[in-house]
């Protein structure tokens, strides 16, 4: 099985956020708030299986990591610094 959105695992990793960290902060940016952990996991394994990120995630993903939106679809390299 091949992992889409490989950047985002990097970056999370990177960061050291859980899944659920990472999940419960694009939560709060998007104003969802979701507190379910198994929710949270699950909507960040739907995303590792192929499903769209929607555009509230995506700019909370934007938002804590600070690289474009085409580094998180893998679209462009990832550049990690610092």
């Amino acid at each position: 099985k091949v992992m889409k959105y490989k950047n985002l695992e990097t970056l999370r990793k990177a960061k050291g956020y859980t899944v659920e960290e990472l999940i419960r902060n694009v939560s709060v940016l998007n104003g969802s708030n979701v507190n379910d952990d198994s929710r949270l996991r699950n909507k960040y394994y739907r995303w590792q299986d192929g499903a769209n990120i929607a555009v509230a995630d995506m700019i909370a993903l934007h938002q804590i990591f600070g690289v474009s939106v085409d580094c998180i679809l893998d679209v462009k390299p990832l550049e990690i610094s610092g």
